[in-house]
């Protein structure tokens, strides 16, 4: 499948990997439809917020520090860690590409 059709997915809350990735769990989804772990600096207990309800746009911190996440892709890694993930030229041309549940 080509990029332009897995981009279409990924925005409806779908993952795709690549076939000559390593299949070892890696795959890229949109940050939109995903929970968030933030640290509260006072007493920095922890706390979970699903952010799938609000379109991926959610502020971060309190009164002069505050930020807008807007929405992105992240890879989730074969050492199932995530990190914010950007299309080289070759995984944008290439059509090997599948959604997977």
């Amino acid at each position: 499948m080509n990029f332009g059709k897995i981009i279409d997915g990924v925005n409806r809350g779908k993952k795709a990997q690549r076939n000559g990735w390593n299949r070892k769990g890696m795959y890229i989804f949109d940050f939109r439809h995903s929970i968030i772990k933030l640290k509260e600096d006072s007493d920095f207990s922890e706390e979970i917020y699903d952010v799938s309800e609000l379109d991926g746009i959610i502020e971060i911190g309190s009164d002069k520090n505050t930020f807008k996440l807007e929405n992105f892709v992240l890879l989730k890694t074969a050492d199932n860690t995530c990190i914010p993930w950007n299309a080289s030229q070759t995984d944008m041309l290439a059509d090997d590409w599948e959604f997977i549940d």
